[in-house]
Parts: C-alpha cells; structure tokens; sequence
C-alpha cells in the first residue's frame, strides 16, 4: 500500500490549499447570500488560473491527464473551505462517467477541461435505474426523475445513463430542456436539484455503454466524494483547535483542560485515519489491478472508504462543535457549514450501512444493494 504522497503531489495540494484560501471570501458571501456555487467569477478563476476541472480529464479531450488521486487531493482542499463550486459534480462524478462513454464523450470532456461548462451525473447514487431512453424523430428522449442531484439546479449539461431498447446508453441534457427544481438541502453550500426528464431531448455519447466501467465511475465518484470530506473534517479540526488554543477559561486556554484534549485527539485520529483510507482508495483507482494489493474490486473499494471515512468525519464535526462551544451554533461562524457538510455528505451517495451491506455480500453474508 502506498500512503506517502510525491513532490509533485504534495506542491498540487499546497497549491489547492492557498487557491480554495484565496477565494474564500467570495465564496463565502455567495453561501450566505443564498447563492451556492453560483458566483462566475470564481468558477472561472478556478478553472483558468488552476486548471482544476481539467485534472482527471485525459490528454486526448485536451485534459490534464492526471490522476484520480491527483483530483481527490484538490477535492480535500475544497472541502476544508467548505466550497460552494461545483468541482465534485464536474470534475469528479462527470468526468468519471464520461470516460466510460468512449470516443462520443470527446465534445463534453473538452468543455469541461477548458471550464467552459459544468455538468454533473444526475443518477449517480443509482446508474440507469428507472431511467430510459428511446430513439425518436432522429434524435434521443431521455424519461426519468431523480432527486437530491449535485449541483442539478446551477449546472449547464446533466448527463443521464438510461436503458434503451438494446442496452445501456450515456447521454447529455442540456439543463434548461429539464424540469429542473431547486430544493432546500441541509447543506447550505452546496446545492440540490430535484430532476424530472419527460420525453426530454438528448445527446447520444454511447449506446453501448459497459455496465462495468458504469459501476466503476459510480465507484470513481464515491471515492472523490471521501476525499472531499476528510478535507470538512480537517476545516473543522483547524477551527477547533484555534478556539481551544485562544478561548480562555480559569486563566488558562481550554485546550488545557484534559476533556477538551481527548475531544480533540478523538477527533485528530478521525481525520488523519479517514484521509489515509480516502487517498489509499483514490490511489488504487489510479493503478493498474495489478499493482494494487488485495482490494483491486473499486466497488468493494468504494464501500470500505465510505463505511469508514463518514461515520468519522462526523464524529470529527460533533467533536469540533463541542469544542467550540455556543460560538460553533452562530450563524455567522463557519462551523456550522462543515457540520452539515458532514451530514449532508455522508447520506449523498448512500448512507454507511448501505456500504457496510455491500461488503457484506460480497463477504457471502447478505443480499447485495446496489
């Protein structure tokens, strides 16, 4: 297993840390003013000074030709400032399933890589399941709902699995020809959108998508999605761990006080295990089968570091609220973004015992959910 990042790595992460810095004011009047993820200027800056959308788009659709572990450390600096963009959605779950689709996703993974769309994989917590696509007057008609979509509200292009009448097929939407309504999630930095398609016009990318590389992108996403929240749960830690060193109690710090240290290593060990387990997964997707020892399956891969890494990162958040006390339940202080960050993460792509159930199966011990 390999745990130890490279140079090159190491200086992409410090350098997602100071962008996701820089352009957290503006971020975070977006947030506050009810507008998640919906400030250009930041999407843009994002895009065309850091190249981030471009990561883990491959050489040949004028990407980066990086790793999913390259994409899950920028993830981790994204989720330490709680960022409203939608680079999960575009980057990571639309990229993933995109370079399932073959040659036909070349048009959308170019647009992505140059920032000049956002996009996001409407049935990613469910691939193709009650969705259907049927030829019709030359084109495609894509019929299907779903809701709780990333980003399914502000994005410009939805990209749809569906079954059709020969398969499996990958298609792309653009957003305004859906029925698309905002909803009102737990998480107020990151946005939801309820999805109905009806007969909606499509754009084939493949027709003979690979049930295979389809779970395998749904297991991409699930990953990049825990890399992004070891990055809430080292935000929060950082938050507590400057209250408890500048709060004064009794004349004296409060991280002096023993309960408020075990609070906190408590919540240190959370963070530092999940992130070990996120970047080992992000890793193992990034290598050949071959290379990788024991747990090549990135289903079962995707399972393990969601069952792990959520229930800790949680934790983590509770403990930094009890850290910080009645400040961490103001408004106006940035804990509560991270709290329900972590909350709202945790049940996006199934909830831990969904993943827990998976591994049972696979074990022989249960029936397997998708």
């Amino acid at each position: 297993m390999r745990f130890e990042l490279d140079a090159d790595q190491a200086d992409l992460a410090a350098l997602a840390r100071r962008f996701f810095t820089d352009v957290l004011a503006d971020d975070r009047a977006a947030i506050l003013a009810g507008r998640p993820g919906q400030e250009p200027k930041i999407w843009a800056r994002l895009a065309t000074e850091a190249g981030f959308p471009a990561i883990a788009v491959p050489a040949e659709h004028d990407g980066a030709d990086g790793t999913w572990l390259d994409l899950a450390l920028v993830l981790e600096a994204a989720g330490q400032a709680v960022s409203s963009q939608p680079l999960l959605a575009t980057a990571g779950a639309a990229v993933a399933v995109l370079r399932a689709g073959g040659p036909g996703a070349h048009p959308a993974l170019t647009e992505i890589a140059a920032g000049e769309r956002t996009a996001t994989w409407v049935d990613a917590a469910r691939p193709a399941d009650g969705l259907t696509a049927s030829a019709r007057d030359g084109g495609w008609r894509v019929t299907g709902q779903r809701a709780h979509v990333l980003h399914g509200d502000s994005v410009d292009l939805l990209l749809v699995a569906a079954r059709t009448a020969d398969g499996l097929g990958l298609f792309t939407v653009e957003r305004g020809s859906a029925s698309v309504t905002s909803e009102t999630p737990l998480d107020p930095a990151r946005s939801l959108g309820t999805v109905v398609l009806d007969g909606t016009p499509a754009t084939s990318v493949a027709t003979d998508l690979d049930e295979a590389a389809l779970v395998r992108a749904q297991a991409i996403t699930r990953i990049l999605l825990a890399a992004e929240q070891v990055g809430v749960g080292q935000g929060v830690l950082d938050l507590a761990v400057e209250h408890a060193l500048t709060r004064q109690q009794f004349g004296r710090p409060i991280g002096g006080f023993q309960a408020v240290k075990h609070l906190l290593a408590d919540a240190y060990a959370d963070v530092d295990s999940a992130r070990v387990v996120a970047r080992y997964a992000a890793w193992a997707v990034s290598t050949p089968a071959a290379a990788v020892d024991r747990l090549e399956d990135p289903v079962e891969l995707a399972a393990l570091t969601c069952a792990h890494v959520s229930p800790a990162i949680e934790r983590a958040a509770a403990a930094a609220l009890q850290v910080l006390g009645g400040v961490g339940y103001a408004w106006e202080h940035p804990a509560h973004l991270y709290y329900k960050r972590a909350l709202s993460s945790a049940r996006l792509l199934g909830p831990a015992d969904e993943h827990l159930d998976r591994l049972a199966a696979g074990l022989g011990l249960g029936p397997a959910r998708r």
